[in-house]
């Protein structure tokens, strides 16, 4: 009998299976991905809310305070693939939550930014972090998906971006109401 194409069996070679496989992420973690994804959305979108207040608090036209929303999805945009690129070398949960931690520090500089350009540099790069989040997400969440399931991963991390989008705008227009 030609065992050139015969499936491995044994304990050896399970072990070696197992290694070269990716390591699976449950549930949960794919939820902790969603939630990551949520934030970033929702920090995109609740500024179109608060566009009146930000204005004001920069002393700029609505108009140009509407520039934060694109200097944001250029971050995304362009600035997103250029950090995965730079990032490859190193592991994904080191680069997803070094992100995220980008993300949230040029969130807190636009907060208190008393200048509008340096409010326009942090949403950039704040997108830029949001972009390499969403990618190394979505690319987490297929490869560590079980064979015939990477689409399920991949649309639970897309529903954090989903739910920005349908929570993020309503509520920051609450805000910038209030």
């Amino acid at each position: 009998m030609d065992t050139t194409y015969a499936p491995l069996h044994g304990t050896a070679a399970d072990a070696a299976s197992r290694a070269l496989a990716p390591a699976r992420l449950g549930l949960s973690n794919l939820l902790i991905l969603a939630a990551g994804a949520f934030a970033i959305g929702t920090s995109e979108f609740l500024m179109m809310g608060t566009l009146p207040a930000v204005a004001g608090d920069l002393g700029v036209s609505v108009g140009a305070a509407g520039q934060l929303v694109a200097a944001f999805a250029l971050g995304i945009a362009l600035g997103g693939p250029v950090l995965a690129g730079m990032t490859t070398r190193f592991g994904r949960r080191r680069v997803l939550a070094g992100a995220l931690l980008a993300f949230l520090a040029t969130n807190a500089v636009v907060a208190v930014a008393s200048s509008y350009a340096l409010a326009i540099l942090m949403r950039f790069l704040g997108g830029a972090a949001g972009g390499l989040f969403y990618g190394v997400a979505f690319a987490t969440a297929a490869a560590t998906a079980p064979p015939g399931k990477q689409g399920g991963a991949i649309a639970t991390v897309l529903g954090g971006v989903t739910m920005a989008t349908v929570l993020g705008t309503p509520v920051g227009s609450w805000i910038g109401q209030h």
